[in-house]
């Protein structure tokens, strides 16, 4: 399961209920959105995330150590093989695809064969 809520102006601090209640989730993006304050260690629960991106808000304060214990970042491979799709950059909804379209350091990357492998913390400009 994914959870895609960027560039959607939400404002406030990250909330801690998604670690708390969405134990699924191999994916988040909260990119460019308005949050600020800390990172809450909550997330720390998703022991099935691979790709958290919390680029593009106003966060401040320590990145919580228990990031590391994220048991999924140390396996290989997706923990659902046959659910790829994201697409971190709003170019096209349109497809399901096993895919990954992820922009950092101002240029645009695709991941298809590799994508089970990928994993990503993107904390830039937070």
């Amino acid at each position: 399961m994914f959870l895609e809520l960027g560039a959607n102006k939400f404002s406030g601090y990250v909330p801690f209920w998604i670690g708390e209640s969405l134990s699924e989730l191999y994916a988040l993006s909260l990119t460019s959105n308005n949050f600020f304050g800390t990172i809450p260690s909550q997330l720390c629960q998703l022991a099935n995330l691979q790709i958290l991106d919390l680029s593009t808000n106003n966060l401040n304060g320590a990145i919580p150590s228990c990031l590391n214990n994220i048991t999924s970042m140390g396996r290989d491979g997706f923990p659902h093989q046959n659910v790829h799709y994201f697409d971190f950059t709003f170019i096209d909804r349109s497809e399901y695809v096993d895919r990954a379209m992820i922009k950092w350091q101002g240029s645009l990357h695709e991941f298809s064969k590799t994508l089970g492998f990928l994993k990503i913390i993107n904390l830039s400009r937070s």
